[in-house]
C-alpha cells in the first residue's frame, strides 16, 4: 500500500521518492513472460526515477518520454498468471504503481 502523504509539496515529493527506492523490486517468475516483463522493470525504472530525482532537487528536464512506462503499464495487464507466480505478480502491480507515483512528479 502506498503511503498517505501529509505535508508541504517538497516533502510528498521527497516522501514519495523515497517510498519507491525503499520498495522491494519484483522477484523473478517462473513465468517466461512475466520474467520478461520484471527484466523491462529493470531497465525503465531507474531511468524514471532518475529523472524526477533531479527535478525534485531543482534540475530541469526538456522533454520526458512516457511511453515505455505506458508500454509497459499495458502490457503486465495481458500476461496470464499462473497462481505459483500470483505473488510476484502483485508485487510487481504494486511497483508499478509506485513507480507512477514517481512519474507524476514529472508533470
Amino acid at each position: 500500500m502506498l503511503p498517505l502523504l501529509i505535508g508541504t509539496n517538497m516533502n510528498k515529493k521527497n516522501d514519495i521518492l523515497k517510498w519507491h527506492e525503499n520498495l522491494r523490486v519484483p522477484e523473478y517468475p517462473q513465468n517466461d513472460e512475466l520474467a520478461n516483463w520484471v527484466e523491462d522493470l529493470y531497465e525503465i525504472d531507474p531511468y524514471y526515477f532518475g529523472l524526477a530525482e533531479s527535478l525534485v532537487r531543482g534540475g530541469i528536464i526538456k522533454a520526458i518520454d512516457r511511453s515505455h512506462f505506458e508500454k509497459l503499464e499495458n502490457s503486465l495487464k495481458n500476461i496470464k498468471i499462473n497462481k505459483e507466480d500470483f505473488p510476484i505478480y502483485e508485487q510487481c502491480v504494486n511497483y508499478l504503481a509506485s513507480l507512477k507515483r514517481v512519474i507524476s512528479l514529472l508533470d
